[in-house]
């Protein structure tokens, strides 16, 4: 996956009166580690003048930084624990937990009646061999 600032503008939106913009860039950034970096802003504000001429002139008036959580390989893990059954794990989700919402729930509420089996390429074990989840802000 790519790290720093993203090649366009992923999300714009009237918003309280303003816009919301988010560059959904990506970072590698220890939990907890909220800081703005001023490099993303200034691409921001250079990718909405570019793809966006007629708001290019709008200021900034807030930034904030999220985190959003990877497994190591990109994918969702949605199963079982292999060494803990009790456990269900919907995890990773990377930003994407709203868009993915319903398919998700919808696949969890399965697997956990019993009534899917769920994805091997999601399962929670294929991780067990990776030593660290790769964690981008």
């Amino acid at each position: 996956m790519p790290t720093g600032p993203s090649s366009g503008i992923s999300s714009l939106r009237p918003d309280s009166g303003g816009w919301l913009l988010c560059a959904c860039d990506e970072a590698d950034a220890a939990p907890g580690a909220y800081a703005e970096d001023p490099a993303v802003i200034e691409s921001l504000g250079r990718k909405l003048r570019r793809w966006q001429p007629d708001l290019g002139d709008l200021r900034i008036a807030r930034a904030w930084v999220g985190q959003r959580t990877f497994a190591a390989d990109g994918l969702p893990a949605i199963g079982f624990d292999a060494e803990r059954p009790r456990w269900f794990h919907v995890a990773g989700l990377g930003g994407h937990g709203v868009t993915l919402s319903y398919a998700v729930g919808r696949l969890a509420a399965a697997m956990l009646l019993g009534s899917e089996e769920g994805l091997p390429a999601l399962a929670p074990a294929r991780l067990q061999a990776a030593p660290t989840a790769r964690v981008p802000s």
